[in-house]
């Protein structure tokens, strides 16, 4: 793999680092450093991706795990993404979801982890053709009596995550204002064919002020075949870049 990934507790990040890291982030979307930091101070890990020739950093993703009502019901938050344009189909924020599952799972193998994401649509997206199981969480009650069931747990840490992160949920469409604008030029990147797939006007039906700073959460569990598929993302995407 031409990449290096170095895993790191977020109390463990020079201000040099995480100034790399915003610096990076903000050529992507538009963020303040105090919003950024507040972020990263409540994050667990991160995995930074860099090239192995330069160095360069071309990804980095962080992540935290929080404890539901039900003691054995786990559920991994996927916090802060960004990756380069170019770099975009190596699936690497697939790869750091595989290796916290499997960081936490081996720590505690009797509980069951979903991953919840607040998404952007084009993360939305690249979640669709990795998993064969997910929701969408747009309030509980949305949910058919058996979902709210599995999901209940899975919300409380959502609404908890929206007050951590200091956003609000638009009362009509679920969706989440995060604050943070895609810079326009990110659209602009993809072609309009890409804008009328369906897994992207499934995002848009459900969130038509994704270009405003709102996003959609969703969630799946770390079952079998979910897992199957993600490993098999990751090894096809990365044969293809090749």
């Amino acid at each position: 793999m031409d990449l290096t990934i170095t895993t790191k507790r977020v109390e463990e990040l020079t201000r040099d680092e995480c100034r790399e890291m915003f610096s990076f982030a903000k050529n992507l979307m538009a963020e303040e450093w105090e919003r950024f930091m507040d972020h990263v101070s409540i994050q667990e890990i991160v995995y930074i991706f860099r090239t192995t020739k330069e160095k360069e950093l071309v990804a980095f993703s962080f992540w935290r795990v929080k404890n539901t009502p039900n003691s054995r019901t786990k559920v991994i938050y996927q916090g802060k993404l960004r990756i380069a344009k170019e770099y975009r189909r190596r699936s690497l924020h697939v790869i750091a979801q595989v290796m916290y599952f499997f960081r936490k799972q081996f720590r505690d193998p009797f509980s069951s982890f979903y991953l919840m994401s607040i998404a952007t649509l084009f993360n939305f997206v690249s979640m669709k053709k990795s998993i064969s199981k997910y929701w969408i969480l747009t309030g509980l009650n949305r949910h058919s009596i058996k979902d709210q069931e599995i999901l209940s747990p899975v919300y409380s840490t959502l609404n908890s995550a929206i007050a951590d992160g200091g956003h609000e949920v638009d009362a009509e469409s679920g969706a989440i204002n995060v604050h943070i604008v895609i810079n326009p030029s990110t659209f602009d990147e993809f072609p309009a064919s890409f804008y009328q797939t369906k897994d992207a006007q499934e995002y848009i039906e459900m969130n038509p002020k994704y270009r405003l700073g709102f996003d959609l959460a969703y969630c799946f569990p770390f079952s079998f075949m979910n897992v199957i598929w993600m490993c098999w993302r990751i090894i096809s995407q990365n044969l293809n870049f090749r």
